[in-house]
This record gives structure tokens, sequence and C-alpha cells, in this order.
């Protein structure tokens, strides 16, 4: 079993985008998870969480991959990591004002669905 967590401070995330905007987020989100930010009331916070979740999967997966290859999709509301055409089910967000962070637990065997 591989334990994942990351944390984002929103304000960080708030200059990237201002300063950097459609060029940060084409680097790091498919068009998808582009356009489920950009319909969310709290921008910044939803792109605070997703990318907090990548990271997460980064550190449980144990070696370094392209964010954009991780996608956050989401299934009633509940996100999830497609990644390889499989999909990680051990995902949890959580955003409030100043600061998102994310856990993702991986099992081992594959046994992640």
């Amino acid at each position: 079993m591989a334990i994942g967590i990351d944390i984002v401070e929103t304000e960080r995330i708030r200059r990237i985008l201002k300063r950097h905007g459609d060029k940060f987020l084409d680097r790091i989100l498919s068009e998808e998870e582009k356009d489920y930010v950009t319909k969310k009331r709290r921008i910044v916070e939803s792109l605070s969480g997703i990318f907090a979740a990548k990271e997460a999967f980064i550190k449980a997966l144990g070696r370094s991959v392209p964010l954009k290859k991780i996608r956050i999709v989401h299934n009633q509301g509940r996100p999830l990591i497609l990644y390889e055409n499989e999909l990680y089910r051990s995902l949890s967000i959580s955003h409030e004002k100043n600061y998102a962070i994310a856990v993702v637990l991986l099992q081992s065997g594959g046994n992640n669905r």
C-alpha cells in the first residue's frame, strides 16, 4: 500500500494563474478538467484541489509523471483519478479558503478500483 498527500496554498495557485493564465492550465489540465474548473464558482480552490490531487498521486505512485497525464474526473460529485486508462478511487480532496489538500491511497496488486 502506498499513500500520497499534498497540500497547496490557494494564493500561490492564484498568483500562478494570474501570471500565466491559460498557459498554466494547458500545462496541467486536460480539456475536461479545464471545463470542470472554469464552471466552478470558486475556480482557484477547485484548481488547487486538482493540483494537490495530482501531486499526491505522483507521491503515492513513487515516480514522476507529467501532471497532464493524470486526470481528475468526477462521478456523482466524487473525485477519481484516471491514469493510463486505469481508474483509481481512493482519492480525497478538501479545500477551504487558504489551502487545498489531497490524499491518495494506492493498493498493492492493482486493486485500486
